[in-house]
């Protein structure tokens, strides 16, 4: 009969060097809660820009229409 033992699945919040558990402080969290929302809102905002743009424009961007419309399209969280 062979024994099974069981150990805890590691998590994001381990560090890969032990199981110390290491989370972020609060203003670390803050922190990057702030900077990603400022991506998102970078991101949102260069669509709505880029969706303006008219055909002449994205020509010299080296854009089509159909490639502006695939990046409008995505949601804001996505890169």
């Amino acid at each position: 009969m062979s024994r099974h033992t069981s150990r805890p699945m590691p998590t994001l919040a381990h560090k890969a060097s032990g199981n110390s558990l290491h989370l972020p402080s609060p203003l670390e969290a803050l922190l990057r809660l702030y900077r990603l929302t400022g991506i998102w809102t970078r991101r949102s905002q260069d669509r709505l820009h880029l969706k303006e743009l008219d055909d002449h424009l994205l020509q010299d961007l080296g854009l089509s229409r159909e490639q502006v419309e695939r990046e409008i399209s995505k949601p804001f969280w996505r890169g």
